[in-house]
């Protein structure tokens, strides 16, 4: 028998690393909130600082906040995501991190919207970024716009990251979790198998933003973004996308993967990691992602770097042509909250895509 909506509640999961410094303000958000129905599962991944006494002692206040350490490996953001769904209680989830900070109408909010939407696997809601104070920045973490949500994310462009929507707790089971073997781009891979399965959602960019995030090089996922174990991560990201558009039927959008694996293929190549650009080269020719020009041109900027040629001024000119062709429009994190409205469409998300 289904629950009585109004029986139900949003469980805030919330993985913690050495962030004694800021998770009160994320608490204290939770605790400011005007509905009632949440609760907090935060699980710690092996802190260092005093964060957990931190927690603890929110905890001491409101029984809603369940502190959990990890028991179980690899260590990692994922992991504790996955620990605190395992641990919840509600009907809903929305990952936070222990920087973001929700606004006080927030489970009010998404519980509305659950209620209005009830065949939603998930639930979009906008955002805005923050540096110190919500509001200090003025931007949006993005904004709506003409393209799919699975375009958008090929390009780059998402509409949104893993913290911030709400999800049903039985699709987050059903599509298997967030993976914790990847080291980067966990919620693209996460959002990949929502949007390619078809799982149903709604965006709700008519409502006020209601989740503040972050805008701080501290992060559980941003240290040392250019390592080898993080090229490796996304290179495996676009593989299980491409698999997944195969086994979908939806194999005529591989090309739309080709800005992410041009990406990597130029970053890795800077790196010197020239294994990893000789392999990834070789499996986009073979999933057909680049027309025939484009793949030459990522060979030649391969080669380039490996030589070390491309320290002569027209071959680098020339290797950086080649790398701008792949840069997709984006309007992540540029926007301004003040004048641009929720949903545009810009010129750019009207255009159509070259081989696509």
């Amino acid at each position: 028998m289904t629950r009585d909506v109004r029986s139900r509640q949003v469980t805030f999961c919330i993985p913690s690393f050495n962030r004694a410094d800021l998770v009160a303000e994320t608490l204290d958000s939770l605790l400011a909130q005007t509905d009632p129905r949440w609760e907090a599962v935060i699980v710690d991944d092996g802190s260092t600082d005093h964060s957990a006494a931190v927690i603890d002692s929110y905890a001491a206040r409101d029984a809603r906040i369940r502190p959990i350490a990890r028991t179980r490996g690899p260590k990692g953001a994922c992991t504790c995501r996955n620990v605190a769904v395992d641990n919840a209680r509600g009907d809903y989830l929305v990952f936070l991190d222990t920087d973001d900070i929700v606004a006080p109408f927030c489970v009010a909010q998404r519980l509305t919207a659950a209620t209005e939407n009830p065949d939603a696997d998930f639930i979009i809601f906008p955002a805005l970024l923050f540096h110190d104070v919500p509001g200090d920045l003025d931007l949006w973490w993005n904004v709506q716009t003409a393209e799919d949500e699975l375009t958008r994310q090929f390009h780059q462009d998402a509409v949104c990251q893993g913290t911030g929507p709400l999800f049903r707790r039985d699709a987050m089971l059903s599509v298997g979790g967030w993976n914790e073997r990847l080291a980067l781009w966990q919620d693209i891979e996460l959002f990949f198998r929502f949007y390619i399965q078809r799982y149903r959602y709604v965006t709700r960019f008519d409502l006020p933003p209601d989740l503040h995030i972050r805008r701080s090089p501290a992060s559980l996922s941003r240290g040392d973004f250019f390592a080898r174990e993080k090229f490796v991560s996304r290179a495996e990201v676009v593989r299980l996308a491409a698999r997944l558009l195969r086994d979908n039927g939806q194999a005529d959008r591989l090309p739309q993967l080709r800005f992410m694996t041009a990406e990597i293929i130029t970053g890795v190549a800077r790196a010197r990691h020239f294994d990893l650009a000789r392999d990834l080269v070789a499996w986009a020719g073979r999933e057909a992602i680049f027309a025939p020009e484009e793949l030459q041109g990522l060979r030649r900027y391969v080669r380039l770097h490996r030589t070390r040629l491309v320290r002569i001024s027209p071959l680098k000119r020339y290797a950086s042509r080649v790398a701008d062709a792949f840069q997709a429009p984006s309007s992540l994190g540029r926007l301004a909250h003040s004048t641009t409205p929720a949903r545009v469409t810009p010129e750019w998300a009207m255009a159509p895509s070259a081989h696509v």
